[in-house]
C-alpha cells in the first residue's frame, strides 16, 4: 500500500477556485465590456455585460468561436484587423 499527502495540492486548488470564484464576480460587477481571446482570435470568455451585447445565454455559446461567427460582417472583420495589429504591435 503506497499512500501519498496531497494536503497541499488540494489546499492549491481550492485557492485557485477561490481565485477563479473572484475574478469572475469581479468582471461580472465591473460597469464595462470585457472579453479575451486566444492568439488564434477564438473566443475564450467574457463578462455577462459582453454576452447580453452578443446576445448570448451563456459564455458556453462564445468560446471557440470567432469575431465573424458572433458579429458577421462587416464587423467580424473589422475586429479581427484591430486584434491582428494589437498582435503585430503589442
Amino acid at each position: 500500500l503506497i499512500t501519498r499527502d496531497i494536503t497541499e495540492r488540494n489546499q492549491a486548488e481550492l485557492a485557485i477556485r477561490n481565485t477563479n470564484a473572484f475574478l469572475s464576480a469581479l468582471l461580472n460587477n465591473v460597469p464595462v465590456i470585457v472579453c479575451w481571446k486566444g492568439l488564434d482570435l477564438k473566443y475564450l470568455g467574457a463578462n455577462k455585460q459582453f454576452l447580453e451585447l452578443a446576445g448570448l445565454k451563456s459564455e458556453e455559446e462564445l468560446i471557440g468561436k470567432s469575431d465573424q461567427e458572433i458579429w458577421g460582417e462587416p464587423f467580424g472583420q473589422e475586429f479581427n484587423t484591430v486584434d491582428m495589429e494589437v498582435l503585430r504591435t503589442g
